[in-house]
């Protein structure tokens, strides 16, 4: 299913991208024939992605980018259009994830985890369609919502609180952006093996008795097709939207979840 979508002559800025469904979006867009603007708050990381997308013959620009702060949000849409002169898609990737009843949360926690995946999403948004707008790019802006934002789950107040107001931004953005030809689509991942649900098995898997590996298989098991899905599985959902051929699916959420929605 790889590289089957067409993305010559495109740029696309992508947040989030030093790895996990990030770093793999950039690697589906530079196989498609896009250019990328690769964001986030490690430049390391960066890096590495940026040679496997010049491996592929495509260019890389590494932007460091801190999505809770305007003027960096603003410094990272000014240096991609200096380096390439339009941005064509935004892949808002950057999130954060940190379970906690709310009964435990601080302040800090909340404005953290709702201000990374929600108003740095805005925000990010905000500037890339103003790009879009004032010169005359027919673009597309995506969203990464959550699985997370359609049921409830233990411990996610803020993280699905954030997500789920992400579809009805994609829903007003379309409204108000549609008249300038561009699209704006929200995709709902269910279980994704990255290196943030990693992170989270090797916290929480002790307190309930397990290694890891076994709290990872223990949530794929809850899932219909019994597997956790893949950054690369979510990458071409995102390459195929980036696309001429999606260009009349807009202000909708999309889920991939391997079937959890129906339970």
């Amino acid at each position: 299913m790889s590289n089957q979508y067409n993305l010559t002559g495109k740029v696309a800025l992508i947040t989030g991208a030093g790895q996990g469904i990030g770093a793999a979006t950039a690697i589906e867009y530079a196989k498609s024939g896009a250019d990328v603007v690769l964001c986030a708050r490690r430049t390391d990381k960066l890096e590495k992605v940026a040679e496997k997308v010049r491996a592929l013959g495509r260019k890389a620009l590494p932007v460091p980018l801190d999505v809770l702060d305007i003027d960096s949000i603003n410094n990272a849409v000014a240096q991609a259009t200096e380096e390439f002169g339009h941005i064509d898609v935004l892949v808002n990737c950057a999130g954060i994830w940190r379970p906690s009843t709310l009964i435990d949360m601080d302040v800090d926690l909340w404005d953290r985890i709702v201000g990374t995946n929600l108003r740095g999403a805005t925000f990010m948004a905000k500037a890339v369609a103003k790009h879009m707008v004032e010169n005359g790019v027919h673009g597309t802006i995506l969203f990464i919502s959550s699985q997370a934002a359609k049921n409830a789950e233990y411990g996610n107040s803020a993280y699905g609180s954030a997500k789920l107001a992400l579809h009805l931004l994609t829903q007003v953005m379309a409204l108000e952006l549609s008249e300038y030809d561009i699209n704006t689509v929200a995709i709902c991942p269910g279980s994704i093996y990255t290196e943030m649900l990693q992170d989270v098995f090797n916290e929480r898997g002790p307190l309930n008795g397990m290694t890891p590996d076994e709290f990872r298989d223990s949530c794929a098991a809850s899932i219909p097709q019994k597997r956790l899905g893949t950054p690369e599985e979510i990458a071409q959902m995102l390459a195929y939207l980036g696309s001429d051929d999606a260009s009349y699916i807009t202000g909708v959420n999309i889920t991939i979840a391997g079937g959890q929605t129906i339970i």
